[in-house]
């Protein structure tokens, strides 16, 4: 199935681009946040402190996402929504191949046991999750609806509901069951699905992902072997 017919499907199902967007934000920012908390955990612990840093750090993130998002959104395109969700592609990828060490660079820092998640989750889960933060406001302005506040509330339900689906999905899917590596493949994979339609973007971030995932493939084949 081509690129093109692939979105088509989605907008036979009323699913519009945007609607699409707004629908894979929820769920990779769900997503990262309830992966942040396996990721973490073998260095830093499961405690309350931790959960509260990544729930802490992801709100503030994404309002932050919804602020500069807000103010930047007029005349806004649907291209310039695609070039945040590419600069999440790219950052969980790099969050990918360098978590390990900001990880272990992080445990070492002279910062009190109760503190020290916020740091390391602020630099690998904080950024992806701003950049997501523009896609809302970047998709009511570009919605059809005759209304702001029916854009707004529209995409509001249609983003919870794809962070509810990544909650629950990532929490006794993924998690229990994928590599911890895989899932951010798939997450980073996820969010060019808006994409599929608009080929110039694919080019532009096609040889990218390429280098990076056959990067990846040959690392696990050499440990593998």
């Amino acid at each position: 199935m081509l690129p093109d017919e692939i979105v088509e499907g989605f907008s036979d199902r009323g699913l519009s681009k945007i609607d699409l967007a707004v629908g894979v934000s929820g769920i990779v920012s769900m997503g990262l946040e309830i992966l942040a908390g396996r990721v973490l955990a073998p260095r830093f612990g499961s405690s309350i402190y931790t959960w509260g840093s990544i729930i802490g750090v992801s709100m503030l993130a994404l309002s932050l996402g919804y602020l500069h998002g807000g103010r930047t959104s007029y005349g806004a395109s649907f291209r310039d929504l695609e070039k945040y969700m590419g600069y999440t592609t790219a950052y969980i990828f790099f969050v990918m191949f360098a978590g390990e060490f900001l990880l272990s660079a992080a445990a070492g820092l002279p910062v009190p046991p109760r503190y020290a998640s916020i740091v390391p989750v602020a630099v690998l889960f904080g950024p992806p999750t701003y950049f997501l933060g523009y896609v809302s406001p970047y998709a009511a302005q570009l919605s059809s609806k005759d209304t702001k506040g029916g854009a707004s509330g529209h995409f509001y339900a249609v983003g919870t509901a794809g962070s509810i689906l990544g909650a629950f999905g990532t929490t006794f899917l993924l998690v229990p069951f994928v590599p911890t590596d895989w899932i951010y493949i798939f997450f980073a994979s996820l969010t060019l699905i808006p994409l599929l339609g608009d080929l110039e973007a694919l080019k532009t971030v096609s040889p990218f992902l390429i280098l990076v995932v056959g990067a990846f493939l040959a690392h696990e084949f050499f440990c593998f072997r």
